[in-house]
């Protein structure tokens, strides 16, 4: 398990999350018809082996850089593209912020 994050860490992830995120993301839930199953809370995260700051950072990283996930690059449905919108800080910061979160179940 990775080391804590620093207040300051989890702080701008939370900023992160609430100006990029919250939108569809809101309580760790996932507002989007028909993907309700893809929740940043604990049980989710662990059932696609995402259960760990690290596996979380990267997901962040593949959408602010458009990298595997297409969709993301240019939006798909729901999903605003994130390519380019995020520095390396703010993806290590919010994916504390939610691992936190969904670690400590306080989604």
């Amino acid at each position: 398990m990775p080391a804590p994050a620093a207040a300051a860490d989890l702080k701008l992830g939370r900023e992160v999350f609430e100006a990029n995120c919250a939108v569809c993301h809101m309580g760790g839930l996932n507002n989007i018809p028909g993907e309700e199953k893809h929740t940043l809370k604990r049980d989710a995260l662990e059932k696609y082996g995402l259960f760990s700051q690290q596996a979380i950072e990267s997901q962040v990283h593949i959408l602010a850089d458009g990298g595997a996930l297409r969709q993301v690059r240019s939006g798909k449905d729901a999903m605003p593209p994130f390519q380019g919108s995020l520095s390396d800080e703010e993806i290590t910061a919010v994916a504390a912020f939610v691992y936190s979160q969904a670690a400590g179940d306080l989604w």
